[in-house]
């Protein structure tokens, strides 16, 4: 397996489904393609811990179209579309809205993987939300 964040849960999982990834990505991040349609990013996290990151929707160029879409999702998150633990977030060159949750670093292989299960559910929630999917 290559090298990737040293989560001891993400670990045990990804040696549980033989899966690998790229070694040479510039942010050591690990890409788990899920249900052939979710790219999620594992990404090294303060302490020991990792956050699970995927893309919702690309944000529209026409700023008036980019705010109503900022909106609408405030909106929802306020409204609590249905979940607590994810965190929505804008790429830092704002072209891209995500989702990302944080999974404890004592987290063994079955706690990561309920988070990771979690996580697509939001996902998925989102998306729909947005028109995504």
């Amino acid at each position: 397996m290559n090298s990737g964040p040293a989560h001891q849960g993400f670990m045990a999982f990804a040696t549980q489904r033989g899966l690998e990834w790229d070694s040479a990505r510039v942010d050591g991040a690990a890409v788990i393609l899920c249900n052939e349609r979710y790219r999620v990013h594992v990404r090294s996290a303060p302490q020991g811990a990792v956050v699970l990151h995927a893309r919702i929707s690309e944000m529209p160029i026409d700023h008036r179209q980019a705010d109503a879409l900022l909106l609408k999702v405030m909106q929802l998150a306020g409204q609590g579309l249905p979940h607590v633990a994810e965190a929505l977030v804008l790429t830092e060159d704002e072209s891209e809205l995500c989702l990302q949750r944080w999974v404890a670093p004592d987290a063994d292989r079955l706690a990561f993987s309920n988070a990771l299960e979690a996580f697509l559910h939001a996902l998925g929630d989102w998306r729909r939300a947005t028109g995504e999917l």
